[in-house]
């Protein structure tokens, strides 16, 4: 196996040989030249040696090769060595976000003229009109994931072909800001009121989002099993998403697996005002919350309920997620501390919580200020 990034394998008759690419054949296979060593150390200084003792000329068709490399050949290559490095959810949106968004525009241009001001420029095209089916830009958690993709891509290439990374520092010039509006309280209202009045599977489980903070995939996996009515917790252990099944005819298929992260598998607290409506609800261990039965109801399915629900209230369309994000904001405005909502949440750090999830509206702003006004009245 290959020491990460470097191309140094050791072979079969124990030697180690480093590889040094070098271009294309003229029916498009990669080309290599290579160096062998005695242990893994030298096969390293002398790769090393070899880049720093190449003659003009050797330098000048070397960086001839290397300008002749398309990015789509990057983005290929580091998607097939993703494939075995990420969880099979994560690998999904790799592929959907190179092959919707990245090749098409990046694909077709040679890697040594992509600089961070075409990068840049991608990027505002993306936000004003980035969706495949024409209707308006990209959200900013799809361009954070972009960026993050685009400069995993691009350090790949940089250990591959010795060609710098563009955009290292883009996500500090460039950082998309959370446009994801919060549920004010008046909706929080409409909404409650109208799950309340319409209690149900379904039902408990958007309450479970507005009020506990699960994501779509954990509601949609949660059994019966795992919610404890006893000591008043969800136990979340699985949650559910499409994979690609098949890479080549792009099909999918559900899978029910672990939580995005380690932290993600917790323990959440039930409001006290759920626990009637969940005890109505009871079902066998081995049903889901969402159905009652074996069954279960894949996150798209019910996304488009959540959206009739929110037309049955004449309240604005919002993606489900913002349900996760009224449920952050609210407990800031609570005076949650902020390492308990954290865990609550299942994010690695405090950090994450405060960055992506919580909104501080004008009311919460003039609110604080009210206090330093206060303070200065204290001392005239």
């Amino acid at each position: 196996m290959a020491r990460k990034g470097e191309n140094i394998y050791k072979r079969k008759d124990n030697r180690w040989e480093a590889r040094v690419a070098a271009g294309y054949t003229p029916d498009g296979k990669r080309k290599y030249h290579s160096i062998y060593g005695k242990t893994y150390k030298e096969a390293k200084d002398k790769k090393k040696d070899y880049l720093l003792t190449h003659t003009f000329e050797e330098k000048k068709s070397y960086e001839f090769y290397l300008a002749a490399v398309p990015f789509e050949i990057c983005i290929k290559e580091w998607l097939e060595r993703q494939k075995d490095q990420v969880k099979s959810s994560t690998y999904s949106t790799y592929v959907r976000i190179a092959e919707a968004q990245l090749l098409p525009e990046l694909g077709p241009l040679l890697l040594n003229r992509i600089n961070q001001a075409i990068i840049k420029d991608f990027l505002v095209k993306k936000e004003k009109n980035g969706r495949c089916d024409g209707k308006g830009g990209l959200s900013s958690k799809t361009i954070s994931d972009i960026i993050v993709i685009l400069n995993s891509i691009f350090d790949y290439a940089c250990k591959q072909y010795q060609y710098p990374n563009p955009i290292k520092d883009l996500k500090r010039t460039f950082r998309a800001k959370n446009n994801m509006e919060p549920l004010n309280e008046s909706e929080c209202k409409l909404l409650t009121h109208y799950l309340v009045s319409n209690i149900g599977p379904e039902s408990a489980g958007i309450l479970s989002s507005l009020y506990m903070g699960l994501r779509l995939g954990e509601v949609c996996a949660l059994k019966w099993e795992n919610i404890d009515l006893d000591n008043c917790v969800f136990k979340i252990r699985h949650t559910l998403y499409r994979i690609l099944s098949d890479e080549y005819s792009k099909k999918t298929e559900l899978a029910l697996s672990s939580p995005k992260t380690e932290s993600s598998v917790r323990d959440v607290p039930i409001p006290q005002f759920m626990l009637p409506f969940l005890e109505a609800l009871a079902c066998e261990p081995e049903c889901y919350l969402l159905t009652g039965h074996t069954s279960c109801i894949e996150p798209r399915t019910y996304q488009n309920h959540f959206k009739k629900v929110l037309k049955d209230c004449g309240m604005r369309n919002i993606p489900y997620h913002c349900l996760r994000h009224t449920f952050a904001t609210n407990c800031v405005i609570l005076d949650f501390d902020v390492k308990t909502l954290s865990e609550i949440l299942g994010h690695a750090n405090t950090t994450i919580t405060l960055d992506r999830y919580v909104h501080s509206s004008l009311h919460q702003k003039q609110k604080q200020m009210i206090k330093i006004s206060n303070s200065v009245s204290s001392i005239l």
